[in-house]
């Protein structure tokens, strides 16, 4: 039983799909999305992030613009590449192989058996797919989105990155009566890491300790 996971690969993403792995799911493929970066960033950073941990998983290219209005990113904040660094950065690497994020979704929606996504970015993919093929977003067993939040936000005061750039793809999933399950900021927030949490992984000595 397997996950997929759409997301516009943040280093929070990134060690979201890292967790994923070490509890021993099946990650069935990504789509990438907009987000913290340009889609263009975006799937250099998953190159990067590829290469560096030695993902086998497809990776596909989704939507690079919000259902309506202007792109809205996080790179004013946290910088061209979506990632904000202390000096070590993911490495260049090939460009992925081009494909195309809906197909790959509406293919795998279509394979039986239980179908769970994990969406970590703003929901424009899932949007898409709820308005051009609603029989198939009708086969999301579960969707689980971080996202949203009940009182400040981190892009405005009040609003929350993923649900900010992307409001019209929200209501979208959300008037389609996808099963969703929302983590918020509010709850994301319990959740910190400070550089002491980095130490043991840097002395463990691994591939990519020092990353």
């Amino acid at each position: 039983m397997g996950v997929w996971i759409d997301t516009d690969m943040g280093f929070d993403d990134i060690a979201a799909i890292m967790v994923v792995q070490s509890a021993g799911l099946a990650i069935d493929g990504i789509s990438l999305v907009f987000g913290n970066a340009t889609l263009e960033a975006v799937c250099r950073n998953a190159a990067g992030a590829a290469a560096s941990f030695g993902w086998s998983m497809p990776i596909h290219q989704g939507r690079a613009m919000p259902v309506l209005g202007a792109l809205e990113t996080a790179q004013s904040i946290l910088g061209d590449s979506g990632i904000p660094t202390v000096g070590q950065s993911l490495p260049d690497a090939p460009a992925l192989p081009k494909s195309d994020a809906f197909a790959a979704l509406c293919n795998w929606l279509e394979e039986e058996g239980e179908k769970r996504i994990l969406a970590l970015g703003p929901l424009t993919n899932i949007a898409a797919l709820c308005l051009a093929r609603p029989d198939l977003a009708a086969r999301i067993s579960d969707l689980t989105w971080m996202g949203g939040g009940l009182t400040s936000g981190n892009h405005t005061a009040s609003a929350e990155f993923n649900a900010f750039a992307d409001p019209e793809a929200l209501a979208i999933v959300l008037s389609h009566g996808l099963p969703l399950r929302m983590v918020d900021l509010d709850a994301c927030r319990k959740v910190t890491a400070s550089p002491a949490d980095v130490l043991p992984i840097r002395a463990a000595g691994g591939r990519n300790a020092g990353l």
